[in-house]
């Protein structure tokens, strides 16, 4: 894999850090909503909503690295509007499982930022499996009616919903499981938004008996498991990418922080303790990168893809956790303050961790794979 950007990944990243500091200085980002439809509309105008999408859908054909590139942009600046929800999670989904009808219709809104979609899948089994699921559908006579509850949902507010289910009754076979474009003012559903720690918003659905005709079920309702699990390892490391900026970030104003804090006559950073600290936090950021760019190589391999995600977000949440604890400790009680920009730096890096599974589910991920692949 070549590590090496080209002219065009140069250029933008370039147009991404130009106006994501024009437009979300740090002396804003308490007052920011997630909902503000100026900056999304300003993402759209970019090209960043379609950026991953389909030429012939009015997507802009981006690869897995330029995503990655934008992600690391967007940690830098604490974006807090719902882009992984909306446009890598739920956008890969309706890619992969859409119909091209579907693709023709939804992809464009989506480019131009005039509708939002969100993939409703988690429920209190999925961390560790993805088809323990208690959202059911049955057929009726013009479609299917749909029953259950769906938490965490990752934007706190969605046009449309991308809901996974179980036949009623079925099995956990893979054809038992379909995904539903579901508007959300469909009668029979119920919403809840809160405020998640690092400012975002997240999202509870109830469906009780909500219809949905036949046409709405994504695509011809097969592989949809196989789908789902790709979307949420390719929303992984997009939040991998995410946390990689955010620790370079990190430790760039740590540093800084250091030169010129003075404390007994001198600068902090002289103390050979912190300098230990920092140089160890640069280590851990270094090693995060490179788990990243070795799991974007291997997101388009289905045989290696999920152990490699399962490693990176494992490595990547041990890191962010180290450079937020080891940061916050260099700049003492300020490092918590709402005043200083690194301490939301940490409530980022924190949620990220806890996000589509944690160290420890990874973990357990990693080792389940390692021991099938030395049964085989």
């Amino acid at each position: 894999m070549d590590f090496n950007l080209s002219e065009d990944q140069r250029l933008l990243v370039d147009a991404v850090a130009r106006y994501l500091e024009r437009e979300y200085r740090f002396e804003d980002h308490p007052q920011r909503s997630p909902e503000q439809g100026q900056r999304w509309q300003g993402l759209a105008e970019l090209g960043l909503l379609g950026l991953p999408f389909d030429a012939r859908y009015g997507g802009g054909g981006g690869s897995v690295v330029d995503l990655a590139l934008v992600m690391q942009e967007f940690g830098k600046a604490l974006v807090t509007e719902p882009y992984l929800a909306t446009v890598v999670l739920a956008g890969a989904v309706l890619e992969r499982a859409g119909s091209p009808e579907q693709k023709a219709q939804w992809i464009p809104q989506l480019a131009v930022g005039s509708k939002r979609i969100a993939l409703a899948f988690e429920e209190a089994q999925t961390a560790s499996d993805l088809s323990r699921i208690e959202m059911t559908y049955r057929s009726d006579e013009d479609g299917y009616v749909l029953q259950g509850r769906k938490k965490g949902v990752l934007a706190g507010f969605a046009d449309v919903l991308i809901v996974l289910a179980r036949k009623e009754r079925g099995s956990t076979a893979e054809e038992n499981y379909k995904l539903f474009l579901v508007p959300v003012d469909a009668v029979g559903i119920t919403h809840i938004s809160y405020p998640a720690i690092d400012g975002s918003a997240v999202s509870e659905y109830g469906l009780d008996d909500v219809h949905i005709p036949a046409t709405d079920v994504l695509g011809d309702g097969s592989l949809t498991l196989a789908h789902v699990a790709y979307a949420l390892d390719l929303a992984r490391i997009a939040l991998c990418a995410e946390a990689v900026g955010i620790m370079e970030s990190v430790v760039r104003d740590t540093a800084e922080y250091a030169r010129t804090r003075r404390q007994f006559g001198v600068a902090i950073g002289s103390f050979q303790a912190l300098q230990h600290k920092m140089v160890d936090m640069l280590v851990h950021t270094e090693q995060a990168k490179s788990s990243l760019w070795r799991a974007l190589a291997f997101l388009s391999n289905d045989a290696q893809r999920t152990s490699e995600c399962a490693a990176t977000k494992a490595m990547i949440g041990m890191s962010a956790r180290f450079v937020g604890q080891q940061a916050v400790q260099i700049h003492g009680g300020m490092g918590m303050s709402e005043e200083m920009k690194i301490s939301h730096y940490f409530k980022r890096l924190t949620a990220i961790e806890q996000t589509l599974g944690n160290t420890a589910v990874h973990l357990r991920r990693l080792a389940y794979g390692i021991s099938l692949a030395a049964r085989s």
